[in-house]
């Protein structure tokens, strides 16, 4: 839940950081923040497996269209456009996985850095105010016997527990600060628009398209599987009027000796036959 301050709401109460015990809200703060670098962390790590997922996922589906396209009838330009919707799909995987990269190698370590080198003056202040804590208690504890020495020990107390507080609010400024960056980070990471090289993946992409050529494929078409392509169609060969004999043979049903064929007779058509 989102807490908006409002100094003008502020009203003393038992709630006040001043009672026993109330400091804890405050130091609490501080253990809570430790926490929250843990589910930031936990956000960007989840965030770079969707990227790398989708990645994979862009590439599978490249990979496989690929295949069914090049088994596929299209042909010529139109089919160098089909690819060029693979090629988008695969530059924009290799985008993608870059954000993943920059995800988990600049943000997340960024944060646990920060958050180990932040734990430490937790621990100290931790301390110092168990320290307080404790002497609060022995005081308390001879309150019977000493109420003016509890009294005179009140200025040090809120002295101690106003540097604590001091010392915390501290904290918590660097702590929201540095999520603040944190989240630009984020924002930098993920706002693909602003890489130079999308823009050149879509005018490459454009061009691919553009240079499918209707006209080019139905004419290579034509010259490999149409109209346009050779053909060897028979010759005329001069009729021989002395073989007029072998070709009669050659129509006989008796199959003919293998091997070479012997002229045995011939004559002019002309001539009579007795």
């Amino acid at each position: 839940m989102s807490h908006h301050s409002d100094d003008n709401m502020l009203i003393a109460t038992s709630d006040s950081f001043w009672e026993p015990g109330n400091y804890k809200r405050t130091t609490k703060r501080i253990e809570d923040g430790h926490k929250l670098c843990d589910s930031l962390i936990a956000l960007v790590q989840e965030r770079a497996e969707i990227e790398k997922s989708y990645a994979k996922a862009l590439k599978n589906w490249s990979k496989n269209w690929n295949d069914k396209i090049e088994k596929g009838p299209e042909y010529g330009t139109t089919e160098a456009a089909w690819k060029g919707v693979l090629v988008e799909s695969e530059r924009l995987c290799d985008l993608h996985l870059r954000v993943k990269e920059n995800l988990c190698n600049d943000i997340i370590q960024q944060v646990k850095t920060w958050q180990k080198e932040t734990y430490h003056k937790v621990k100290k202040m931790q301390d110092r105010v168990q320290k307080t804590k404790e002497e609060v208690q022995k005081a308390k504890e001879k309150y019977e016997a000493a109420l003016q020495e509890i009294n005179q020990y009140n200025p040090k107390y809120m002295e101690d527990m106003t540097q604590v507080f001091e010392k915390c609010q501290e904290m918590e400024a660097q702590r929201l600060q540095f999520f603040k960056d944190v989240l630009f980070g984020i924002h930098k990471c993920l706002n693909i628009s602003q890489d130079p090289i999308l823009p050149q993946i879509y005018e490459e992409f454009y061009h691919t398209i553009n240079n499918a050529d209707h006209e080019k494929d139905l004419k290579w078409w034509s010259n490999n599987h149409g109209v346009n392509m050779a053909m060897n169609w028979p010759q005329f060969e001069d009729y021989t009027e002395e073989f007029r004999d072998i070709t009669k043979g050659s129509k006989s049903k008796e199959a003919l000796p293998a091997g070479s064929i012997t002229l045995i007779n011939q004559r002019p058509v002309g001539e009579d036959v007795h």
